[in-house]
This record gives structure tokens, sequence and C-alpha cells, in this order.
């Protein structure tokens, strides 16, 4: 029979990481299992955008699975989103489908109508994690691709090219910066207002997800939970004459293990869009991520299939496909 039990330690966050360690080079090839300092920052609760349950479950004394409820404070708050795997060697025995079930009953009881959750499979087949999820009535409501760029093999007279051949010669109308970890004091609300965006401008599916309100402390509260889990937040942006920031992109990096980077947000205002600005940041975060994180081997990137304006880009870049993610929404 299969327990669950609640991490409420860090006793039990070493247990929770051991196993997401041991899981996700299985279940995401080429990825890292993060922090255990993001875990332990999250048991804390000092979050205000979003409030954290984690869970191991145990078959006859042995840690067999893990997983994660996390619950938006500020927005969605009929929804939950889940992550959650079981060890490689104990797939295939009922584990999933009794740990499951119980994380179902948990985001019931703090009363969340919705969960969410995304599946990996390689790119020539669908995994067991699809029928998985069908199974316990999820509906596939999103489909992306990871994509992977070599870091190694960047070629920087490629980068120059790129920019001199595709910015249009728009470039004089706006000045590219870049920084790290926190957002300039006069550019922060453009950030904000920038990354609100993600969640209405961006193909998101037919997830039921409420647009996501973003102001310049929520911002900053999130530049604060990433340092406290111990990521880097590199970043790019474009900033018209006006001084308004137009464009953004960040990228998150592990400071314990730098060798894999994440591209986070990328966005550009519609009143600036055809002017290759998109590019311009990008080309401008590669370069700012390669500098300050020489150790960087890999950089990851996610897109939804619809969003075909991000994908050119990143295939301008020299991205390569290596991995299906979908995701599902359950009803509770």
């Amino acid at each position: 029979m299969t327990k669950l039990e609640r991490i409420k330690d860090a006793a039990g966050a070493e247990r929770w990481f051991a196993l997401a360690s041991k899981c996700v080079p299985i279940d995401h090839p080429g990825l890292v299992a993060g922090s255990l300092e993001e875990l332990l920052h999250q048991l804390r609760g000092e979050q205000r955008s979003a409030r954290y349950a984690h869970f191991v479950a145990v078959e006859e004394g042995v840690d067999v699975a893990y997983g994660t409820v996390r619950l938006p404070l500020r927005d969605n708050l009929s929804n939950a989103t889940v992550s959650f795997s079981v060890l490689p060697s104990r797939r295939s025995q009922g584990i999933g489908t009794d740990f499951a079930t119980e994380i179902l009953t948990f985001i019931r009881s703090e009363e969340r109508t919705s969960a969410v959750w995304t599946v990996s499979s390689p790119v020539s087949e669908e995994s067991p994690g699809c029928a998985f999820s069908r199974a316990l009535g999820a509906r596939r409501v999103l489909s992306r691709l990871r994509r992977e760029l070599d870091l190694t093999m960047v070629d920087e007279r490629k980068l120059d090219t790129l920019v001199k051949t595709k910015i249009d010669g728009h470039d004089r109308d706006y000045e590219i910066v870049t920084w790290v970890d926190r957002a300039p004091d006069h550019l922060v609300e453009g950030v904000a207002q920038l990354v609100g965006r993600m969640s209405t401008d961006t193909p998101r599916g037919d997830p039921s997800w409420e647009s996501e309100v973003w102001d310049a402390s929520r911002w900053r509260e999130k530049e604060d939970d990433a340092s406290h889990s111990g990521r880097g937040r590199f970043a790019a942006g474009a900033v018209d004459r006006s001084g308004h920031l137009v464009a953004f992109t960040d990228i998150g990096v592990w400071k314990q293990e730098p060798g894999v980077a994440e591209q986070w947000n990328t966005i550009v205002d519609s009143k600036h869009r055809g002017h290759r600005l998109g590019l311009a940041a990008k080309v401008a975060n590669l370069r700012n991520l390669r500098r300050e994180v020489p150790g960087a081997l890999r950089l990851e990137t996610w897109n939804a299939n619809e969003n075909t304006r991000m994908i050119a880009i990143n295939e301008l870049l020299g991205f390569q496909i290596v991995e299906c993610v979908d995701e599902f929404q359950l009803a509770l």
C-alpha cells in the first residue's frame, strides 16, 4: 500500500530532492532536478504569489515517488499545477495511480476545481504519461516542443550577421539593454507589464487559466524568490525613444548546476512588433549569459507549436528539437 507523506522539514526536503535527482534525468534527458535550496525556500512559505505542498510516496518503508502541488494565491484561485514522478525501477506497479489519486484528493481539499500538469515524450513517440493522464480523465490542452541550443557551438560571427541583417535598420529607434538578477528601477514596471502579457499574448492552447495581473511589486517578489532559490536571472530588453521597455527576455541558471540554462519569458509589446526586437533582445541576452556564466553548456527553451514567431527566432539561433511536452488539465 502506497502512503503519501507531506514534506515539511529539511530532512524531508532531502528525501524529495534525492528522488527528483533520480527521476528528472530519465523523464527529461538533459535537464537537472533544480536545487534543494529552492525546495527549502518554498517550504518556508515566504512566497505571496503561490503556496507549495511537497509530497513523497512511501511503499514498505521505501521512498518511491515525489510530487509538488502549486496553489496560486493572486489569480487562478480555482486552479492548481502539479508535478510528480515515480522512480523508474518502480513504475508500472500501480504506484503512480495511487499517488496521483491522493494528490488530487489534496487539491480538492484546497477547494481547487482544476489541476494542470505537463507530460514529456520523446520526439518520435508518445510517452506512457500521456495515456496515464487520459486514464485519470484529463484532456490535452496544449502541445509544446523543447528545443536545445549547444552553447559551445555558438558562432559570434553568425550572431553579428543575424543582428545586422534582420533588424531592418530600426535599431536606431531602440536601445538594447541587459542586466543580471534585478531589473533596473526605471524599467521594472515595464518588465511587470510585459510579463503580465505572457498569460494573454502567447499561445496557451485551451486550458481554463485566467489572465495574470502583474505590477512592479510582484516582479520584485519573483526576483527575490529566484535569488533565495539559488537561481540567477540574465535579462535583456529593448527600450524605445520615450524610455519605455517594449521587449523583454530572461534566462534562468541554477547556480549549483550552471551547465544547463533555461529560457524563461520572451515577449515584445504588440505595438512594436515587426522590428525583430525579439531576436535582438535574445541575441543580446545570449551574449549576456555567455559572458557572465562561461560554464553554461546548453540553453533549453519551450515553445507552443502555434508560436511560429518565436520558433522562427529560435531556429535562426540554432536551437534543435529534443523533446515533446504536452499540457493536460483535469476538472475536479
